[in-house]
């Protein structure tokens, strides 16, 4: 059986922040509605990012060196629904993971 691990990836156009469940540091806001996707990794084990913060090439280069061990890395947006509106303020990355966690299958 495949090991399963998701992520919260936070691109900003310079790095890229990786963060797993417990990583997400307090009061960590994402703007914009593609300011946070979601990572999903399957392979024969659990897998962490090298750093918490990547330069775009070192960003690359992991999800190249995961290819080739023979995991499947797939991106995909985050949001269920708007981060933020006239009704609704912005939340933090935990509030968002929060959801995510309960739309996890």
């Amino acid at each position: 059986m495949p090991c399963v691990r998701d992520f919260i990836v936070i691109e900003d156009g310079q790095t890229v922040r990786v963060y797993g469940v417990g990583d997400i540091p307090a009061g960590t806001l994402v703007v914009g509605r593609h300011g946070a996707r979601r990572l999903r990794i399957e392979g024969p084990a659990l897998v962490k990012p090298p750093a918490n913060e990547l330069t775009e090439a070192q960003w690359h280069e992991w999800l190249a060196r995961l290819d080739a061990a023979g995991y499947l890395a797939e991106l995909e947006p985050f949001w269920s629904e708007p981060i933020a509106s006239a009704e609704s303020p912005a939340r933090t990355v935990a509030e968002v993971f929060d959801e995510l966690l309960r739309h996890a299958h």
